[in-house]
């Protein structure tokens, strides 16, 4: 028939096995935290005072799940580059693993704290925060698949906090509140997660500039106190690794605007270059 075209239609031939692997790794891990989440939920909602350690527990292994696919969503990219199997279906594949594991887990997470402590805020805004988060979430991956590349070398810094980083952020709160349930601390915690969260989404979709810091420190050499720094923050983990999570995920989420403060009155004070083709008029002495 006269008028109609024909579509070449792409077909994906190949994909490399073991990144892929790895990289559903981290989606079956946030899948496992939504499922320990509700489970706990549901635990919780039972009322009987046997049933809480028991909630807890599972709580806690949602929290850990997500904390699980992290190590996967770092492994993924360096496994594809390694055995020089990195692609576009990798990248998108990762987004999407992301998306469930960074998106919907943590808000969801966060969304069964709130409602555990009761009366912190009402049911509706405590879906609306969470839900504000996810939305941060999928627009942060949205973002950087089109803006990123498969170099190496762009992924140094990312603009706006990365997700992984973002749930780090609401995960390891959830875990430190669970982890000092009947304390004070634990209560202000509990007053702080809201803000938290919606600061957190807020950050994904920011153009605040954050270091690539896995990139960093397993690229080139660095100095001897390095290595004791990191020996020193593995030892914390270790002996309280709670504590360690949830300081470690806020102040690298606070990191990048305080980095950002202090450079822009730098940037502001940068003479700008003059326009290209521009000569510069040179004044004899004692001339006005």
């Amino acid at each position: 028939m006269k008028g109609t075209r024909k579509f070449k239609v792409k077909r994906l031939r190949h994909i490399g096995l073991l990144p892929t692997l790895v990289t559903l790794g981290n989606v079956i891990c946030g899948f496992a935290a939504v499922i320990f989440a509700a489970r706990s939920m549901v635990l919780m909602a039972a009322r009987p005072s046997g049933l809480a350690a028991d909630a807890s527990y599972n709580f806690q292994l949602a929290g850990w799940m997500i904390i699980i696919a992290m190590v996967f969503d770092a492994l993924d990219g360096r496994v594809a580059r390694m055995t020089g199997s990195a692609s576009k279906f990798g990248a998108e594949l990762d987004s999407l693993c992301d998306a469930v594991s960074f998106g919907l887990a943590p808000a969801f997470l966060a969304y069964v704290t709130i409602d555990a402590c009761g009366g912190i805020l009402p049911r509706k805004v405590a879906v609306a925060i969470c839900a504000v988060y996810a939305a941060c979430a999928v627009l942060r991956l949205a973002r950087f698949n089109v803006e990123t590349t498969l170099d190496e070398e762009a992924h140094m810094s990312f603009r706006g906090l990365p997700s992984p980083a973002a749930a780090g952020v609401v995960v390891s709160l959830t875990l430190l509140r669970d982890h000092l349930a009947g304390s004070r601390t634990a209560d202000v915690i509990a007053l702080a997660l809201p803000f938290a969260v919606l600061a957190s989404g807020i950050a994904m979709i920011s153009n605040v500039r954050y270091a690539h810091l896995v990139n960093k420190l397993l690229r080139g050499h660095h100095r001897f106190a390095r290595m004791a720094e990191v020996v020193l923050v593995a030892l914390m983990a270790a002996m309280e690794p709670i504590v360690t999570l949830a300081l470690a995920f806020c102040g690298y989420a606070i990191s990048g605007p305080i980095l950002w403060f202090f450079r822009r009155p730098q940037a502001a004070v940068t003479p700008a270059a003059p326009p290209a083709g521009e000569k510069k008029t040179t004044r004899a002495p004692g001339m006005p």
